[in-house]
């Protein structure tokens, strides 16, 4: 159990969880930062549409930061009710 979401890197770290993550709402990237900072996922997908109250110039802020994590880090700039097939389809997720 976690008290604060600044934990969440290291439960998943002490969990050993450490293939694919999502975050779904990025705005500036800090949480995702925060979390490849903190965590050993092999990737984390961060994503958010940046064409409503999350704006174009925050798009660029986080894409500006997650660059020094390299492949670790994919961006995806999409409606959330999207990104379900498009990761399902693409790195064929299995929900069991």
């Amino acid at each position: 159990m976690i008290e604060d979401r600044k934990q969440f890197g290291q439960l998943l770290k002490d969990k050993q969880l450490n293939g694919y993550g999502v975050e779904l709402g990025v705005a500036t990237g800090h949480f995702s930062n925060h979390i490849l900072n903190t965590s050993s996922l092999k990737v984390l997908f961060s994503i958010d549409r940046w064409n409503d109250h999350h704006t174009y110039q925050e798009y660029v802020r986080a894409a500006s930061m997650l660059s020094q994590h390299r492949e670790r880090s994919v961006i995806l700039k999409m409606p959330f009710e999207k990104q379900y097939i498009y990761l399902k389809m693409k790195y064929l997720i299995l929900y069991t």
